[in-house]
Order: C-alpha cells, then structure tokens, then sequence
C-alpha cells in the first residue's frame, strides 16, 4: 500500500484512484474483534453520537465525512463530543461532562479511542500498553450509561484492549481520510463485511 501520506492527502478535485486507495485499504485492514448481541451493523434509523478526540484530531474532514456516510445509510447522527483530550492522560471533567450529556441522546455510540503521534514514537521502549487513563475512564463511564457502544480503535502502535473490550463491539480501523470515513460508515451499517 502507499503511504499515509498518500492516504491521507486530500484537494479539492483529488484522484478517484487515491480516494478508491483509501477506501479499499481501511475497509480490507478493519478487524471486529467484537459483536456482542448483534450491535453490527447499526441498524437504520438509529441516533447515533459521535465521541472521542481521536475522531477530532486526525482529518478534519472524516467527521463531517462520517456524519454524511451514516446519515445517508439512514441514521441520525445526534452529535458530537471530544469526551477526552488525546494530548494528555488526565481525564477532563468538562468534556467527559459533554460526552456522557450527548449519550443520553443516542441509541449507539461510536467511541473512537486510540494513540497519538508522541506516543506511538514511544511505545517501543515501555512496559505500559494502557489506552491513556482519560480513555480508560471514559469507556468505563460510557458502559456504566447502558447505552451500546462501539468501540473504534485507531493506534498504530499494540495497545492493551482491556478497557474498551468490556463495551458492546470493538472494531480496529483507520480513521485518516474522507475515503476512509465512507468505509467506516460502510462497515458500520452492514455495507461491507470487516
């Protein structure tokens, strides 16, 4: 495959063979690790809530690309909320606040979870594989609430799963292009298979 460079480049007028790239590299390297009672694929006319600042901080433009792809398959996408701040491991009283509030609202919620950049420069050298604690808290909060949560995964470095395992599905993808929120949403809603 090309580089995530290549990937994830995107102007206006950009080759539909990139955009194809894109789109067939994050549907064929997505994993479902879990579906627990069926919670795959998202039935229509679910509300769906958007949270996690993994989502917020990579490709500006995979969140308004997602929305589009989901609410075109039928859903209703209820919000957005960061839920966490990935620079740091502290949790945030505000935006977990945001999160859970924004919860109440949907059916299912899409939690994104994953690694930042310092991090996954990192990794290589410590003991501790943990999703930062903020994450951790959060997945925990958002089980607590009952509502189904699916967790999307984006780390490119090996990162313990304990936390979020516990949530209804667990799926691991990119999240790095417009093309790539369109497989996302396509994996989501029964479109393609994982």
């Amino acid at each position: 495959l090309e580089s995530c460079a290549a990937l994830t480049s995107h102007t206006e007028g950009a080759d539909k063979a990139a955009d194809e790239l894109a789109y067939r590299a994050t549907a064929e390297s997505a994993v479902l690790l879990k579906n627990e009672a069926h919670t795959l694929p998202i039935a229509k006319r679910k509300k769906i809530a958007l949270i996690g600042d993994v989502a917020f901080c990579g490709c500006h433009e995979f969140l308004d690309a997602l929305t589009s792809a989901l609410e075109a398959s039928g859903a209703t996408v209820v919000g957005r909320a960061r839920g966490y701040a990935l620079e740091t491991d502290a949790p945030d009283a505000e935006l977990t606040s945001e999160a859970l509030e924004l919860a109440r609202h949907a059916d299912i919620l899409l939690f994104f979870v994953g690694t930042d950049g310092e991090r996954e420069k990192y990794v290589a050298n410590t003991k501790n594989l943990s999703l930062p604690a903020n994450q951790d808290m959060l997945a925990r909060e958002l089980k607590r609430s009952g509502k189904t949560t699916v967790a999307l995964l984006e780390s490119r470095c090996s990162v313990d799963i304990a936390a979020i395992e516990q949530l209804s599905a667990l799926m691991v993808l990119s999240c790095a292009s417009v093309a790539a929120a369109r497989a996302c949403a396509d994996l989501l809603t029964g479109e393609i298979n994982p």
